[in-house]
């Protein structure tokens, strides 16, 4: 890939990341369009993409992340009084964990399931799939529960729903936020509980593409485009972030919905024009 290829791959994958309108989809389409092949340097950017992303995420809710690992520290400090502190944060790391679990079932499969990233009309019916999802969870009526009193049988729904985001043109967002409003959370904190689910997700990602581009080999010419790629993917993936939590706050999240329609077509007819 040359370096302008890696610029604009960087910042599909921050802003589609977060977004929910599919990351993976709309990286498919674009490399088919490319004609990047699956080789070892394919799996690699993907993985330090994906890392730029978390790096976005991690920087934009750095001080809940800091409330988080200090009541985690607190916790483990009380854990044998007789009389503990409620630590919110605790309890939303401890259901983040019961969400991750169902991931642990796609491993097996994940490399035979990213290679459907090769058959972009299939990828353009996911994304229209996932603009109906959308536009169902935007009809949906507002729970009132939030991470600190949810039950763990919704912490296990969200997880199971999470999973089928592995699908290219799945958005993982999309899914685990519509699970969450679907499960009775408020959307503030259901968009919250997605974007923190993301985080194991991701570094599961990580790991997988980075293992099988090893498996494949990688060339050293192509560690600087990567890294470029990273970087703008952290800078995407940050603005992208700021415009999702708008888009919720002033009840637009609907409009997603529109734009992946659109995207599944126009994609369905590049598909078949190149």
């Amino acid at each position: 890939m040359t370096i302008w290829s890696d610029i604009l791959l960087g910042l599909v994958q921050g802003f589609t990341e977060f977004l929910p309108v599919s990351g993976s989809g709309h990286l498919a389409v674009l490399q088919h369009l490319a004609g990047v092949s699956m080789d070892g340097d394919y799996y690699f950017f993907h993985a330090l993409v994906h890392a730029g992303t978390l790096i976005a995420l991690f920087f934009v809710f750095r001080e809940e992340f800091s409330q988080m690992r200090k009541q985690l520290a607190y916790h483990r400090m009380q854990r044998y009084e007789p009389r503990k502190k409620r630590y919110p944060k605790v309890r939303l790391a401890a259901m983040i964990g019961i969400s991750s679990i169902p991931m642990l079932i796609i491993i097996p499969f994940y490399s035979t399931i990213t290679r459907l990233v090769t058959r972009t009309a299939f990828v353009a019916i996911m994304l229209a799939l996932t603009g109906g999802l959308i536009y169902a969870t935007d009809h949906m009526k507002e729970g009132q529960t939030t991470e600190t009193n949810m039950p763990v049988l919704s912490a296990l729904i969200i997880g199971l729903c999470q999973c089928v985001a592995v699908i290219p043109g799945i958005s993982r967002i999309a899914a685990a936020f519509g699970a969450g409003v679907g499960t009775g959370l408020k959307k503030e904190h259901a968009l919250r509980y997605a974007l923190w689910l993301s985080v194991p997700a991701s570094l599961g990602i990580i790991i997988m593409n980075l293992i099988l581009g090893i498996q494949k080999g990688i060339a050293l010419s192509e560690v600087p485009g990567a890294l470029i790629g990273m970087i703008f993917a952290i800078a995407a993936g940050i603005c992208a972030l700021h415009i999702l939590r708008k888009a919720i706050d002033e009840e637009q999240y609907g409009n997603f919905a529109y734009y992946c329609w659109v995207a599944g077509a126009v994609s369905l007819i590049l598909t078949f024009m190149f």
